[in-house]
């Protein structure tokens, strides 16, 4: 299809010095056709890595060693660390960056952390990656709201979420409802209405 996707300069009517060739090839994905979801999702992850490099070099900014499990249910559990981190040979949290749809986001420990992570970051457009990036400035513990969720984090708590009065009520209703089921020995259980209550939860929290 590349090929019947041309896009004609002739009437803009460019010098030979300006544009030497008067039909380019649009290169991007073609919007409705089968393959350019799979291609959009393949060329990310591959550039993913590609801007995360060799973890081991002592000049990447993404630079790793290792990861840190905090399980719940566990001895050593935290509440208000993550489950799985990445750590650095010095014992400190290594940088990293997540992306949600379109939507970027760096996380690292500190402020040069932050614009490090963020350049190499940056070179996803090169890619022909396009994303609504948040500006990699100084770095922030309130962020605002991101993937549908208001996040920050306070000293000592630790990460914390933010919602409405509303959905906190409803997510608490629901948590009720189903401990009172497991307390009851209920060994049937709704399959549509357990789907619907744990995509609000996953939206919640």
């Amino acid at each position: 299809m590349v090929r019947f996707t041309g896009i004609d300069l002739g009437p803009l009517e460019f010098t030979s010095e300006e544009c030497d060739q008067w039909w380019l090839c649009w290169k991007q994905n073609l919007m409705g056709f089968k393959a350019p979801p799979y291609n959009s999702v393949h060329v990310y992850l591959i550039t993913k890595e590609v801007i995360r490099g060799n973890c081991r070099e002592q000049n990447n900014p993404f630079l790793w060693e290792g990861i840190m499990l905090n399980l719940p249910q566990t001895r050593e559990y935290v509440p208000s660390s993550a489950w799985i981190t990445k750590m650095r040979t010095d014992n400190l949290l290594a940088s990293d960056f997540v992306c949600f749809v379109d939507d970027q986001q760096v996380m690292a420990r500190g402020s040069l952390q932050v614009k490090e992570a963020g350049h190499l970051e940056g070179e996803l457009p090169w890619a022909s990656r396009c994303f609504a990036e948040n500006p990699a400035a100084d770095g922030s513990y309130t962020l605002g709201a991101w993937a549908g969720a208001n996040v920050c984090i306070e000293e000592p708590e630790g990460v914390i979420l933010l919602m409405s009065r509303e959905k906190w009520n409803r997510l608490k209703s629901t948590c009720n409802k189903w401990l009172k089921h497991l307390n009851q020995n209920a060994t049937e259980l709704n399959y549509k209405e357990l789907q619907s209550d744990r995509g609000f939860m996953v939206y919640a929290t």
